[in-house]
């Protein structure tokens, strides 16, 4: 860019400097033909990064698609774990009731306090929970194989990460049955007394750890919940602000920036998630522990009825510190439960938000595209402007310069042949032989305007046609952001190459205006240089005409001079012979009156003529004036050839 900027700085330069035509031209043909390989070489890079753009998008949707089938594999893995874990709720609930089926002596109250067939049905549906999963995520998988669009990936991972935090949800509901039937086996094992309280203590202390846990990762939520609002608001308010942008670069940025939002989005409700599991899973424990303390009461109340080797151990502060237990874990159980339960809405609300992210995602990015599209076709608008009013001014241009030049070719600048003895002077043949090749130029120049006025003519009817073709489809019919999205991204592309073409087409008309700059400065330079030709033609005429005239007044003079002396001699003779001369000499008297009187004449035309030619040497003098003047020398030098006629006629009087 910088290249071609220096390129035609320089371009610039050569057309208002002061070289010559010639030299002008090839530096400038020079010039032109640099900015033409550079602009070759910038298509080849914008070629060239349009490819790499495209690459980098194809890895950024490989990439996704990879994450989104590790969130296959991750859901998987959980199923073949679930698998596990029913096998070993199998084990621990044949355990149970094996157990049961040997406390002969217990009650069938006693005994239901210790039934884990809920556990098991409930994980056993989880299970199957799961293995419904597993089939929607193998179509989606294969969708997302097929899948071209960056936007169309996205869509499916957000399917696929729900069915990954439902698998996991499944599979912590399943870990919590088999949690809680592991711990009624351990207690239904237990027959001691202090081993059972033991058991209670450490239970009791592990369920309120557990409940400051999950009081903490619900903390962790609401904070990150309270940022995703506020991030949300600050990609409705770059989206808004996306109409006032009037260049494609804030457009890009703010876009940019939405999209960084959106990313940001993803990895927050990962993070919310995470903690929503963790806080479930340490509610689960939460649970386990205070059904394992409610169980352990249940035990010691059947040792105390029971086992008379036990029951003196159990005393009423006991049983008051065993209910203290159970009502204490039973709280913090409650609070585990609605830490929970609030950090499972602050988790839907952000997928909420995420979906809502997403479509103000889409919006922004159309908003965008149909931006851009408008400020290419007000640029091609304004383009067309540019070369509409350049395509004016050529053709004023080249309408005033053919006045010009049909003027020159009009000159009459011809010889004519009661001038020819006077104008074949070299100054006078010199500057008609100019003035000739002048005219000529005018034809040359004529025919080149007519090719540039052609060519003019093309430029502008291509730029009007690319203008033309830069009508838009409306993308309102299609329901499809993905479709909207590739209409308005075929729209721009539309209009960007109409604009490319106009930009070409302004390029050439540059050139042209250079090259009609040229002939112009040419044509003023002709239009100079005739008037001096003109001039210098009408000069050597009248040189010639003071010339002829000077050789004349020699010529007239020395006769003069010859017939008065010959007048004078003949009056002598006639004195001396004595001879009767009054008459003739009264004769020779008028001859000499009527001599003197043609000399006058003559002399006042050689006068007027000699004072015309004066006018040669004076700088202010036109050719107007000098043609006016030699018009007038020729008047003269008529005359003194008439006068030079009389004398003759007056040497023939006096020689008879």
């Amino acid at each position: 860019k910088e290249e071609s900027q220096k390129e035609f700085e320089e371009s610039n330069s050569i057309k208002n400097d002061g070289k010559n035509s010639s030299e002008k031209k090839n530096n400038m043909k020079e010039i032109y033909e640099k900015m033409k390989k550079i602009l070759e070489k910038l298509q080849k890079e914008i070629e060239q990064l349009e490819f790499s753009l495209k690459n980098i998008n194809e890895k950024k949707i490989e990439y996704k698609k990879e994450l989104l089938y590790y969130y296959v594999d991750q859901i998987s893995d959980n199923k073949e774990k679930s698998e596990e874990e029913i096998t070993i709720i199998d084990r621990f609930d044949k355990k149970i009731n094996q157990l049961k089926e040997k406390t002969v002596d217990a009650s069938y109250e006693e005994l239901e306090k210790f039934n884990c067939e809920s556990y098991v049905s409930k994980a056993k549906k989880s299970q199957q929970k799961i293995n419904e999963l597993i089939q929607e995520v193998d179509v989606l998988k294969e969708e997302a194989t097929r899948a071209t669009m960056e936007n169309e990936v996205d869509s499916i991972q957000i399917k696929v990460s729900e069915k990954l935090i439902d698998a996991i949800k499944e599979k912590s509901i399943i870990d919590n049955a088999s949690n809680e039937i592991q711990s009624i086996e351990k207690l239904l094992m237990l027959h001691n007394f202090s081993s059972i309280m033991d058991n209670v203590r450490r239970n009791f202390q592990k369920a309120k750890e557990e409940e400051e846990i999950i009081k903490e990762k619900f903390a962790e939520s609401e904070k990150i919940k309270k940022e995703i609002l506020v991030d949300f608001q600050k990609a409705e308010e770059l989206r808004d602000s996306l109409i006032e942008k009037l260049d494609e670069n804030s457009i890009n940025t703010h876009i940019e920036e939405i999209r960084s939002i959106n990313d940001i989005f993803a990895t927050k409700i990962v993070s919310v998630n995470e903690l929503l599991t963790i806080a479930e899973q340490y509610n689960g424990n939460c649970k386990l522990y205070h059904h394992s303390i409610e169980r352990g009461k249940h035990k010691i109340e059947y040792l105390k009825i029971h086992d008379y080797n036990e029951e003196k151990k159990i005393t009423d502060d006991v049983i008051e510190e065993i209910n203290r237990y159970v009502k204490e874990s039973g709280n913090y159980s409650n609070e585990a439960d609605k830490f929970a339960i609030e950090a499972r809405k602050n988790y839907e609300l952000s997928c909420i938000y995420k979906e809502k992210m997403s479509d103000l995602l889409d919006e922004s990015l159309l908003l965008g595209e149909k931006i851009k599209v408008e400020i290419k076709k007000n640029d091609v608008t304004d383009m067309l402007i540019e070369i509409k009013d350049g395509y004016y001014d050529i053709k004023n241009i080249l309408e005033k310069l053919v006045r010009k030049l049909n003027k020159l070719k009009e000159k009459d600048v011809s010889i004519k042949e009661q001038d020819k003895e006077m104008a074949e002077n070299k100054k006078s043949m010199d500057a008609f032989g100019l003035i000739t090749v002048i005219k000529k130029n005018s034809d040359n120049f004529l025919a080149e305007i007519e090719t540039l006025k052609q060519k003019a003519s093309n430029i502008l009817d291509n730029s009007e046609s690319a203008f033309e073709s830069t009508s838009t489809k409306n993308e309102t019919n299609e329901e499809d952001i993905s479709n909207k999205l590739k209409i308005m991204e075929d729209n721009l592309k539309n209009v960007l190459e109409a604009l490319k073409k106009m930009e070409s087409n302004k390029q050439i008309l540059c050139t042209e205006s250079s090259r009609i700059k040229e002939i112009e400065n040419r044509v003023n330079s002709m239009e100079s240089e005739i008037e001096i030709y003109e001039k210098s033609y009408e000069e050597g005429i009248l040189e010639e005409i003071k010339r002829l005239a000077d050789k004349e007044k020699a010529s007239f003079e020395l006769l003069i001079k010859s017939i008065k002396l010959k007048i004078d001699n003949t009056i002598t003779i006639l004195e001396e012979l004595n001879l009767e001369h009054n008459n003739i000499a009264h004769k020779f008297e008028d001859t000499k009156i009527k001599l003197n009187e043609i000399f006058d004449i003559f002399d006042k035309s050689y006068k007027n003529i000699e004072r015309f030619a004066s006018h040669i040497s004076e700088s202010t003098t036109t050719y107007i004036d000098i043609k006016e003047k030699r018009e007038k020398a020729k008047i003269e030098k008529e005359n003194i050839e008439k006068q030079k006629e009389e004398m003759e006629k007056l040497i023939n009087i006096i020689n008879n």
